[in-house]
């Protein structure tokens, strides 16, 4: 007895994580909004590195003090002038996410699927090839 519960169990609980088909009309709406989504991160990439370096920083010193910042095991020397352009700038790069991620969110739903069902669609393009050859033959076509 105890034996069948489990395997039902196995069974409703694959079912609940089954992946849900993904239709052309959906596949068609994640390409235009992906493309919309790659193109606002280039963007959005090279303000943040702009407003890194606006700051007399480079990017790499920048990405190093943030490292050390992030984790309470590194230690790096950096001058009270360095963590202050430091400061200022990641003031600026965050500004600038919080900008991104508003218009991502508003180009995602611009293409008519919810953001819930682009992040579902982007998992499942991690693992499924086929829908990985469907989505490149829409958007080289």
């Amino acid at each position: 007895m105890k034996r069948t519960i489990t395997l039902l169990f196995i069974a409703i609980t694959s079912i609940g994580f089954a992946q849900q088909k993904v239709t052309d009309d959906e596949l068609n709406k994640f390409a235009e909004a992906f493309q919309q989504v790659r193109m606002i991160n280039q963007s959005s990439q090279q303000k943040m590195m702009k407003a890194v370096t606006d700051e007399d920083l480079t990017v790499e010193r920048f990405n190093l003090i943030n490292q050390a910042e992030q984790d309470p095991n590194k230690e790096i020397e950096a001058s009270a002038d360095e963590l202050e352009k430091y400061q200022a700038a990641i003031e600026a790069v965050e500004n600038i996410q919080e900008s991104v991620q508003t218009q991502l969110q508003s180009k995602i739903k611009a293409s008519g699927l919810s953001l819930e069902r682009f992040q579902q669609i982007a998992n499942q393009l991690r693992n499924d090839q086929e829908l990985q050859q469907r989505l490149s033959s829409l958007m080289q076509g």
